[in-house]
Order: structure tokens, then C-alpha cells, then sequence
């Protein structure tokens, strides 16, 4: 099932997605200048998680030959090795 498949069939079985926001810190960690802050940057932070994480999904994938090889390069990779 592709993303745009997944998305048609959640809205047609009435599921709603949304993000939040968690945060976990030790008692009396955030004061007010800290939760304010949350508050007003909430939208960023939520974004920039989003792209960390993606990033390291993509971290983990191979986009093609590293810099220092060519395409005739016969060096082992990991779905190469037995």
C-alpha cells in the first residue's frame, strides 16, 4: 500500500492523525520561561523531529555509490557478503 493509498483508506475509515508533542523531564526541570518557549516554538520543534527522524531512517539506506567509488567498483557491500 503506497502513502497516498494509506492516507485515502485512514480518511475513509473516519482515522485522524496528529502529532503531539511529549515532553519528559525530571521534576521542576522546566520553568515558566521554558514551558512559554515550548509553547511559541511548539510548531518547529515538531517539524524538526519530524526531519530528524526521517533523516535517520534515510541514514540507514544506500543512495547509490559512496563518493570515493565508481560504478565498476567490485568491493563487497553488505548485501553482497554470504
Amino acid at each position: 500500500m503506497t502513502l497516498p493509498d494509506l492516507k485515502d483508506a485512514l480518511s475513509l475509515a473516519g482515522v485522524r492523525l496528529s502529532l503531539r508533542l511529549v515532553v519528559d523531564a525530571p521534576r521542576n526541570a522546566l520553568t515558566a520561561d521554558l514551558r512559554a518557549a515550548l509553547v511559541e516554538h511548539k510548531a518547529t520543534l515538531l517539524a524538526q523531529l519530524g526531519r530528524d527522524a526521517q533523516w535517520e531512517v534515510l541514514r540507514l539506506q544506500r543512495w547509490g555509490p559512496a563518493l570515493n567509488e565508481t560504478e565498476d567498483d567490485d568491493t563487497p557491500r553488505g548485501d553482497d557478503l554470504p
